[in-house]
């Protein structure tokens, strides 16, 4: 029932989008900035689907990129990184990803067990040395069930922690902004929603413990030990954690807009000032390894290709690699993005219609101000697509909206030679 709406969902967006398509085909569109090697009409159909999309759904910006076979073939640029400046996207501008950190958290998890420094089966209680837990179920969480969302935390019958740092500061006694390990400490004191490994529930609070476990175990902070084992080998060069406050924007980062022009009292970055939701709603530094990256859309490119097959990068072995995409745990009923014959595996969703081969393994990420799609395809053309906006005018994610009707486009690209941008991007 739910995938039948999905797809119904997806029919009515692609036909909604007809009429703005035949004009986007025939006139000037929004600033973009594309590659240079005149293949723009190769990519036409994919480029005025998107484009068509943000003018329709009154999205301020976003970025595409496609790659097959490890080669990048397309990245372009939509609309407007800024409003308030005019300036563009451009196809290399950074974006918060929000949980596409996930994946990310994933792969440096399962580096430190194919090292042999790190067991699936380890207790997370036992490795992080924690406090003595309000529930003891704490006890038998596993580093396995964080990865696949089955430790015991869903937000839909208790919160989340990670959007809750006032409630966490006003409990502790202490001043915001809230940090991980105080997150941590409040959450030892609160009960579990449900047996460990019994079911699926989406859990932040899952992979920020999975961000303290990389830390343990390899001796590193958690943003260097990705920087050294997973972006330095694949040649990510200016992916970086973000900063919650505006005047820390990175550079070559979009500006984040909101629908309705919010603004909150901040909880974190500029502590008390009246700020827009995206630059204080929650602490940007607190969600490093389950939503804290800024990424490009060909610096997640770079990382997916690394993920076909044992790795030219050495990112996994084979048996790590399996694990990933293997279904651990159907998502089910519950969550907002399940769906049937969807399931979850090491940090990323899976869908498998039927018995045999994976058809895509992919991650959403959502954040005021962010919606971000990266998607890894059965065929080996995997694809990410990026928005400094979270609901389009219809009320729906952004990601989620455009995910079939892009997919199904991006499908139907078949063999493209003689195409690699990865070496002019650096």
């Amino acid at each position: 029932m739910r995938a039948d709406r999905r797809r119904l969902a997806g029919a009515a967006c692609a036909s909604a989008l007809a009429p703005t398509l035949a004009r986007t085909a025939s006139g000037p569109g929004p600033p973009v900035s594309g590659d240079a090697r005149g293949t723009r009409a190769r990519f036409a159909e994919i480029d005025a689907l998107l484009d068509a999309f943000v003018r329709a759904q009154d999205a301020p910006g976003a970025a595409l990129a496609v790659a097959q076979r490890g080669r990048l073939i397309h990245a372009r640029g939509f609309g407007r990184a800024d409003r308030a400046s005019g300036e563009p996207v451009r196809r290399d501008s950074l974006f918060r990803i929000a949980s596409v950190s996930k994946p990310f958290t994933a792969t440096a998890v399962l580096q430190l067990v194919d090292r042999g420094t790190l067991a699936l089966d380890a207790r997370v209680w036992d490795l992080l040395a924690l406090a003595q837990p309000a529930d003891p179920r704490w006890k038998r969480v596993t580093v396995a069930q964080l990865l696949n969302h089955t430790g015991g935390w869903d937000r839909d019958r208790s919160f989340d922690p990670m959007f809750a740092s006032a409630r966490i500061a006003q409990a502790l006694a202490v001043p915001l902004p809230v940090d991980a390990a105080q997150t941590i400490r409040y959450m030892l004191g609160q009960p579990l929603d449900f047996d460990p490994g019994a079911r699926f529930a989406y859990s932040n609070f899952g992979y920020c413990l999975l961000g303290r476990v990389v830390e343990r175990v390899s001796g590193q902070a958690y943003e260097q030990q990705v920087r050294r084992a997973i972006l330095a080998p694949t040649g990510i060069r200016r992916m970086r954690l973000g900063r919650t406050s505006a005047s820390e924007r990175a550079p070559g980062e979009v500006a984040y807009h909101v629908r309705g022009h919010r603004r909150i009292v901040a909880v974190a970055g500029d502590v008390g000032a009246k700020v827009g939701a995206p630059y204080g709603l929650w602490s940007m530094e607190a969600h490093d390894a389950n939503g804290g990256w800024l990424a490009s859309a060909p610096d997640l490119l770079r990382f997916v290709c690394a993920l076909d097959g044992p790795s030219p990068a050495g990112l996994l072995g084979e048996r790590s690699l399996a694990r990933m995409f293997e279904p651990s745990v159907r998502t089910g009923r519950g969550d907002p993005e399940g769906a049937r014959g969807q399931s979850y595996g090491c940090g990323w969703r899976l869908r498998r219609p039927g018995a045999g081969t994976l058809a895509e393994a992919w991650h959403t990420g959502h954040f005021h101000g962010t919606s971000a799609l990266l998607v890894r395809r059965h065929d080996a053309t995997h694809w990410a697509v990026l928005f400094n906006g979270r609901n389009g005018v219809d009320g729906r994610s952004l990601a989620q909206s455009i995910h079939r009707p892009l997919d199904d486009a991006i499908g139907r690209l078949g063999e493209v030679r003689g195409i690699d941008l990865f070496p002019e991007l650096g």
